[in-house]
């Protein structure tokens, strides 16, 4: 199957490599090749949907696109389900505004599936429905069965055993009548494991047998290994572990050869509990095996493979690390939502606690799994917990509830152990390898059949040839004797008539052959000829047949389209036609072609239309004047004037670009050193005037000091409305200059420093400048000391530390 798969993706690799076109059919290529290999390769996958995805929005091909995003949700399906069901969500709705029902079915079919997954099952089961009644309407078999199988694993989860087995008959009957045989065993595979938890072994023997025959009939490796691995399960349970432990064996050499690390921590996991059951020292080491192989999708078996290593710490008295491991599983299964696997960490925690002596809480662990396992159907897990509940009612002496889950206990391990059950399976498993046998032996017996009814039809027709030969001799002799008493007399004379009737016959059918072929080689050359006039009458390229002197010995009729003159203008015409600047090429073109006969050369020229003035031409000319047939150099001759005249128009228009784009940054230089310079001047004169100001406030301060109580109020209020304006006035006038050098500084403090305040904003921008700190002070009338206080703020707020250069890190933004 993988080495078809193989063949298919190498087939549809080849056609989308050939296929040019950005159309519709390229996007069902990328689709097929992605869903084929999502698997095996999911970052090529990935790359595949990403580019339908890309093409179907440029064409508006809808469909095309519905399919790459449910792609996009197979391949990240196991890592982040959320997004998985956002992806099939996306899809359907495209299907739904487009009508594609095979595409909602498909769709509705995967939300389902991460639905179960995530528990919601309400939601995955009217979801299958759905995609039951679309599969019905389009009348797909195979999808109908596909969402029935599904369906009854609903079922399944929520301990439905019953529901689950018809949805799932149903669809093995579907999937008999259309004779899909992976589709049966997948059904029989289903069907077994649901009564193997109900205890029904030999009926689960009987449908899983069933199963790995049709997986050996196709081949399907992966469908064999399920059916291995389960068997083994049910021979576990019935305590034939040598028997389990080749089936595992057998499955582990399939998924070696498949590299499948999944399967692999399954087969060793599997061997590890056969092992723990049987009290040997090697679970332990097959069971971390298994472990490291899980990887974070799979929880079912990681939560298993921490049970059982927790069991073999409890039996090893090591309590700590025993509980360690079983409170990660029941972790992982209370979250995970897996009944199943619940009801299984529940048991094992309760016998953990029993060995602990903590009865109450062991008492609690085992309720609750004989519950679950009572709701699931698990008949085994259900005599198991009976047999804890007896004794954790004996070791807490409430002795009649001891004796009534014993003999719960035995009655459940009697129905599973019962003599009849493991006959029957005994005699399932050996009528399944007696009827393989046969079939083997049938077939040698019938291919034994065929080669010897071979021998005697060939000793038959070597007989009847001999005898017809015998006879043929006999009758020969025969005549030849009746001849030669008849036509003795005559027999020279009828032998040179026969001569010369042997030669004429010879003779004339050699006449004959020879017509034949003659008439034969005629109508090829006619109908050569025919096809070659075709071509040429149809070609764009003008073909000329000219002699060493340049004369035309011939043209097509492209020539008489290209030129626009008629026939005998261009025989008549020489150099006079060409455009005088490419005489010169033209003339080291001829004597390059008529002095060495074994190359080709090329060149292009401006010939003179008839009407339009000069157009370009491109010559490709070889010399074939030693050919027999030719006898003349060709020249193929084709019209390039479009493609030169855009050529030209293109050098001319990157040319005015070039020249605007030179113009452009010209004005933005000068008008970038004028704001320079402006801004310079601004930042000096807002120093001077700051040195000014600065100046008649201090002489208004001495002056306050000389005044009364009253004018000093009086002047300390003209000292502070004198300072406030003036600082704001000189600040508008630096800061438009600023912004107009630095225009994307303020944005860029904005956007990543929204909680500065105006006056470290402005602060900011001094510093943009590398303005010293005196000049500062002196422009924001602020003491130097406040001004240092001002810049740990800022740094707080930039959150920068003491070793980083505040102006630095400022002018870097």
């Amino acid at each position: 199957m993988v080495h078809a798969q193989k063949n298919v993706v190498d087939s549809l690799t080849t056609v989308l490599q050939n296929h040019r076109s950005d159309d519709s059919e390229k996007v069902d290529i990328l689709n097929n090749i992605a869903q084929i290999i999502y698997k095996e390769n999911p970052s090529l996958a990935k790359e595949y949907a990403d580019q339908s995805e890309r093409l179907s929005n440029k064409l508006n091909y809808q469909k095309g696109k519905a399919v790459s995003l449910w792609i996009n949700g197979l391949l990240v399906q196991r890592r982040d389900k959320n997004q998985s069901l956002e992806y099939f969500q996306n899809a359907l709705s495209i299907a739904h505004s487009i009508n594609d029902k095979q595409g909602m079915a498909n769709y509705l079919m995967a939300s389902a599936n991460i639905l179960l997954e995530m528990d919601e099952e309400s939601q995955a089961m009217n979801s299958y429905q759905q995609a039951i009644e679309m599969a019905r309407e389009i009348k797909d078999k195979n999808l109908e069965i596909k969402n029935l199988i599904n369906l009854s694993r609903v079922h399944n989860k929520r301990g439905e055993p019953i529901k689950a087995l018809e949805q799932l008959e149903k669809a093995a009957s579907m999937a008999t009548q259309i004779d899909d045989k992976p589709l049966m065993a997948s059904c029989y595979t289903s069907i077994s494991t649901i009564f193997q938890r109900q205890g029904n072994f030999p009926l689960a023997i009987e449908f899983l047998l069933k199963a790995k025959a049709i997986n050996e009939q196709t081949d399907n490796k992966p469908g064999i290994w399920t059916n291995l691995i389960n068997l083994a399960g049910i021979k576990a349970e019935q305590k034939d572990y040598e028997g389990a432990l080749s089936n595992i064996e057998e499955g582990l050499e399939i998924a070696k050869k498949m590299e499948d690390d999944s399967r692999l921590s399954i087969c060793y996991t599997n061997i590890g509990n056969i092992y723990l059951t049987m009290g040997d020292a090697r679970a332990l080491e097959n069971l971390q095996q298994g472990l490291a192989l899980t990887g974070n999708n799979n929880s079912a078996q990681k939560i298993n493979i921490l049970t059982s290593i927790g069991t073999i710490y409890g039996k090893r008295g090591d309590n700590i690390n025993a509980m360690l491991s079983l409170n990660r599983a029941k972790e992982l299964a209370e979250n995970g939502g897996l009944k199943y696997e619940m009801a299984q960490v529940w048991y094992s925690i309760g016998n953990q606690l029993l060995l602990q002596k903590e009865y109450a809480k062991s008492l609690d662990f085992t309720l609750k799994s004989n519950e679950l396992a009572g709701q699931l159907g698990i008949i085994s897990l259900q005599k198991e917990t009976n047999n804890l509940l007896s004794e954790i009612y004996a070791m807490t002496n409430d002795f009649k509830k001891a004796y009534e889950h014993h003999k719960e206990y035995k009655s459940l391990n009697d129905s599973i152990y019962n003599e009849n059950n493991i006959r029957k399976i005994a005699d399932l498993e050996s009528a399944y390898k007696f009827d393989k046998e046969r079939q083997q032996f049938e077939m040698e017996r019938e291919n034994r059949a065929l080669e010897i009814r071979n021998q005697r039809t060939l000793i038959y027709s070597l007989l009847a040839a001999s005898t017809l030969l015998l006879l043929l001799t006999l009758t020969m002799i025969r005549l030849y004797r009746l001849k030669r008493k008849t036509n003795k007399a005559l027999v020279e004379q009828k032998s040179k008539i026969e001569e010369f009737n042997e030669e004429y016959r010879v003779v004339n059918e050699l006449l004959s052959a020879s017509n034949k072929e003659l008439t034969t080689a005629k109508q090829k050359i006619e109908e050569n000829e025919e096809k070659l006039q075709l071509i040429i009458s149809n070609s764009n390229d003008a073909i000329l047949l000219l002699d060493f002197q340049g004369g035309v010995q011939f043209l097509s009729d492209a020539a008489l389209k290209i030129t626009g003159l008629d026939e005998n203008d261009i025989r008549g015409l020489k150099f006079d036609a060409i455009h005088p600047d490419d005489v010169v090429k033209i003339v080291a073109h001829w004597n390059k072609i008529t002095s060495d006969k074994t190359i080709t050369d090329r060149v292009q020229f401006r010939y003179r239309n008839g009407t339009d003035g000069y157009i370009w031409l491109e010559a490709v000319t070889h010399n074939h004047l030693n050919h027999r047939a030719i006898n003349a150099i060709l020249s193929n001759i084709r019209n390039i004037d479009v493609q030169k005249k855009a050529e030209e128009a293109l050098i001319e228009k990157e040319r005015l670009q070039k020249k605007l784009l030179e113009n452009e940054l010209e004005r933005a230089n000068y008008e970038l050193e004028t704001n320079q310079k402006n801004m310079a001047a601004a930042a000096l004169k807002l120093v001077q005037n700051a040195e000014r100001d600065a100046r008649n406030i201090e002489a208004l301060e001495d002056i306050a000091i000389l005044s009364s109580n009253e004018a000093k109020t009086f002047i300390n209020l003209m000292i502070s409305q004198y300072k406030s304006p003036l600082y704001d006035s000189n600040w508008e006038e630096f800061e438009t200059l600023f912004m107009k050098v630095h225009h994307s500084f303020h944005d860029k403090m904005n956007r990543q420093y929204p909680n500065l305040t105006l006056n470290e904003r402005r602060l900011c921008a001094f510093l943009k400048l590398n303005m010293n700190n005196k000049d500062i002070a002196k422009i924001t009338f602020q003491s130097e000391e406040a001004l240092k206080k001002a810049r740990l703020r800022l740094r707080k707020k930039l959150g920068i530390n003491r070793d980083t250069n505040l102006s630095g890190f400022i002018q870097s933004l």
